[in-house]
């Protein structure tokens, strides 16, 4: 999800694994629409050894302007065994 507070702009993300959880790893990147292009603008990367993360990624924001954000999730279980997955969302002041 997006927050934006005038020039502030804030990319946001919960992770919650599933039961057997042990690690998350996230990246949380944010672009603007320019020209009909999206256009990199920052990142924020966080792991936990833990079921629950939250991670935000804060940023410039433009009146008008269109933002996304794209989360990339590596969850492992106790297991070992390691899940990912990619998410994406837009939004504007």
């Amino acid at each position: 999800s997006f927050s934006f507070n005038g020039t502030v702009g804030e990319a946001n993300a919960r992770i919650i694994g599933k039961t057997g959880t042990t690690r998350i790893e996230a990246t949380l990147k944010v672009y603007e629409l320019i020209n009909s292009q999206w256009v990199y603008i920052t990142e924020n990367t966080q792991s936990v050894n833990s079921d629950i993360l939250a991670i935000s990624t804060p940023f410039t924001a433009q009146s008008g302007v269109y933002y996304k954000s794209v989360l990339v999730v590596h969850v492992t279980n106790s297991a070992g065994v390691v899940e990912s997955l990619q998410r994406a969302t837009t939004g504007t002041p």
